[in-house]
């Protein structure tokens, strides 16, 4: 079962999409939006989450061999992983395994997420009791108010509960090699979940030095207020994807 939410072209760069805990759907049209003429974007879905088939899950590692299988035929320099949050820190454990194994994709982006050796930057809530989950969710703005009184929310918030024990338990080998991929970072002014120190500490895992970008706003503002969020990915899709024009 394929966890794309649509179709990938057979040559040509292409962009792939990993979304942010607890997403329905990936945000594939915000990067459409910002990606050049002739990129093929293409966002994952994760199991169980909105139309997904199979079940949730919880484990880093289950969710990370599926994605490399998923990605396997798109690994290499025509591949940009473009990450949220969550996924951010899925796109750079993808990209150090694509690299181990010969296989760097062109380029990387990752959008409000901390560097993944500073910490999750809130305490442990996967395994909060049904009452105080959704609570604790909202104060962390990671769930809005809106949403969790809505009939028929309960898939997303048992969704978004798998997604942050994921959050909560993912790898990182301190010894590991500074990932050889071009690098942009963005981040989000008003957020104190991946505040600017966190984002500055890329630097120490990427090789060259990665382009910094922020847009206003909080953790997820960017989902209501898209405009900010399009500008800076169009600008680090460009600088992460420099050196693949011959792909097109």
């Amino acid at each position: 079962m394929t966890w794309f939410d649509g179709p990938v072209a057979d040559s040509g760069p292409v962009a792939v999409v990993l979304p942010y805990a607890g997403a329905v759907r990936p945000p594939t049209a915000l990067v459409r939006n910002a990606a050049e003429p002739g990129t093929s974007v293409a966002g994952i879905i994760y199991p169980g989450h909105g139309t997904a088939g199979e079940n949730l899950l919880t484990e880093p590692e289950k969710l990370l061999s599926g994605l490399v299988s998923q990605l396997q035929p798109l690994a290499g320099p025509r591949l940009t992983l473009v990450g949220f949050s969550l996924g951010g820190n899925l796109a750079f454990e993808l990209a150090r395994r694509f690299a181990a194994a010969g296989r760097p994709p062109g380029g990387l982006v990752c959008c409000v997420a901390r560097a993944p050796h500073t910490g999750v930057g809130h305490l442990p809530t996967s395994g909060l009791d049904d009452a105080e989950f959704p609570a604790t969710a909202i104060r962390l703005g990671l769930l809005a108010p809106a949403a969790a009184e809505l009939d028929g929310m309960q898939g997303m918030i048992a969704a978004l509960r798998a997604d942050l024990r994921i959050v909560e338990h993912m790898p990182f080998s301190p010894g590991s090699p500074a990932l050889d991929v071009r690098t942009a970072v963005i981040g989000a002014t008003g957020d104190w979940l991946v505040p600017d120190p966190a984002l500055r500490r890329w630097a120490d895992v990427v090789a060259g030095a990665p382009l910094q970008l922020r847009v206003p706003g909080s953790h997820l503002s960017w989902l209501t207020e898209p405009g900010p969020m399009i500008s800076a990915l169009a600008r680090g899709l460009s600088f992460a994807q420099a050196g693949q024009e011959s792909l097109a």
